[in-house]
């Protein structure tokens, strides 16, 4: 990864310095005002007002000092420092890097569990970990058997792994880092097919898991609750032909929308009915052609959106009015297995694809219906390089999972340096006042009580009710 980095601007000033902007912004003085007798005010008044008027020279400099010269890049932000940049309009580049070796590969998707903040994925006898925020990756042993997607359940807080030449569900417990292909085993037929399942989703409404068709003849619904599966219910799709690749939920209509590999329609799955439906979102070509991997649902346009694996375009399916479009984001060149895996960026409103055999990422900007293939670009020609890509609401970033290259892709932003002045200074000042408080705090819980104190006759002076120890309450002053 290539940035132009930055000096620190995390100083913290003390009572009566005088920062001064350096020669790269409008010239512009400001004086932090800290305060002199932190004991005089009430606790939660001084540190209001502390804030107060760090927020205020934070908006001033924003807004009146923040006038760039020389534009430099920092990049490795935080979710919040990104989330401030991009709400100040300030413009965000794309960076990607691969750099992260690993010692496996041949990992099919991958996702976040919230109670670690970590990503995971699993296959082949192997579990890849990957750190959002400090970027770290390592792999364990786990499990044996071959696995193709990956979600978490909200209620047992562990991950779910569909299975693709095994016969059983993995179970990933991500406090432990231990795996689990027992409890739920068994679940595929004894046949010579490849590929059973290929991508899994929660819906929250039922809190299950349902898994896409792939060579498998059903839906695999995964209870995580009571611990069973159910191959039976949602049936009838018949083995073979690699039918779909990627489900997904939509919030909009309660339902799950799986990607269409070599079906002819997008597979539709209702889990409050207990149905599914292949005719509504249909005429989508038959018999092969390898045309969409992975799919999104994107809530700032209530609309799906398929990766084109061999398919020159991206699928874009409304789920509301029921229809499909092949034609608004199209023009690709009719190679093979170019995207495997698509995700959304709340952060950027723009989805991002995981390249496989394409030399590079293939951004969607959702608002404007446009597609980018040359910002983040040089990628390699080997062919399947990343199957899977999730985003991580630590960083703000995107991660794809390797399959035959041997490093994790992390797509991640950059922006102006000059735009996070405010928001670093403010970060820092509010530490600072943090920590005053806190020794206040510390010198508080150590203090005698010393009662309000007796007024003089004189009415003038007030004196502790006990010798030698200075008063609490301040009920004593005029």
């Amino acid at each position: 990864m290539v940035l132009l980095t930055t000096h620190d601007t995390r100083h913290t000033p003390s009572q009566g310095d005088t920062v001064t902007k350096s020669s790269v912004y409008s010239p512009f003085r400001l004086r932090f005002q800290c305060p002199v007798e932190a004991s005089k005010a009430p606790r939660t008044s001084r540190v209001a007002a502390a804030m107060s008027g760090y927020k205020m020279i934070a908006l001033v400099w924003l807004l009146i000092g923040a006038t760039a010269v020389d534009a430099q890049l920092v990049g490795n932000l935080t979710s919040v420092e990104l989330a401030f940049a991009v709400g100040f309009g300030a413009a965000v580049t794309e960076v990607y890097d691969n750099t992260s070796h690993i010692s496996h590969g041949s990992f099919l998707d991958i996702a976040f569990a919230p109670i670690t903040q970590k990503l995971y994925t699993v296959n082949g006898g192997w579990m890849l970990i990957h750190d959002p925020a400090t970027s770290a990756t390592e792999v364990i042993p786990a499990s044996q058997g071959g696995y193709a997607g990956i979600a978490v359940s909200s209620v047992t807080n562990k991950l779910y792994s569909a299975p693709f030449t095994g016969t059983s569900v993995l179970i990933v417990d991500p406090v432990t880092n231990t795996t689990d292909n027992t409890s739920l085993a068994n679940v595929a037929p004894s046949l010579s097919v490849h590929g059973w399942w290929c991508g899994i989703a929660l819906a929250p409404i039922t809190n299950k898991l349902y898994a896409a068709p792939f060579a498998a003849d059903s839906v695999l619904v995964v209870d995580p609750v009571g611990n069973v599966t159910d191959v039976a219910t949602l049936a009838g799709f018949g083995f073979g032909i690699h039918k779909w690749a990627g489900i997904v939920f939509a919030t909009v209509t309660n339902k799950l929308y799986a990607a269409p590999y070599n079906a002819g329609s997008v597979l539709v799955v209702d889990p409050v009915a207990n149905t599914t439906d292949t005719i509504t979102l249909s005429n989508l070509g038959v018999g092969g052609a390898s045309k969409w991997y992975g799919i999104a649902f994107v809530p700032t346009t209530n609309k799906l959106y398929a990766a084109p694996a061999n398919a020159e375009s991206v699928l874009i399916v409304d789920p509301v009015v029921n229809t499909t479009d092949v034609n608004s984001i199209a023009g690709f060149e009719p190679t093979i297995s170019k995207w495997f895996g698509i995700a959304f960026s709340p952060t950027t409103n723009k989805l991002y694809t995981a390249p496989h055999t394409a030399t590079s990422v293939l951004i969607v900007d959702v608002a404007t219906n446009t597609s980018d293939t040359t910002t983040l670009t040089n990628l390699g020609s080997q062919s399947a390089k990343w199957v899977g890509i999730t985003f991580s609401p630590v960083t703000s970033t995107l991660v794809a999972v390797p399959l035959a290259v041997r490093a994790v892709l992390t797509i991640e932003f950059a922006v102006d340096a000059n735009v996070l002045l405010p928001l670093r200074h403010l970060a820092a000042l509010n530490a600072t006042v943090l920590e005053q408080q806190r020794i206040i705090d510390d010198l508080n819980a150590t203090r005698m009580h010393c009662g309000n104190g007796t007024v003089l006759s004189s009415g003038n002076i007030c004196i502790p009710n006990c010798s030698g120890l200075r008063r609490r309450s301040i009920s004593c002053e005029p």
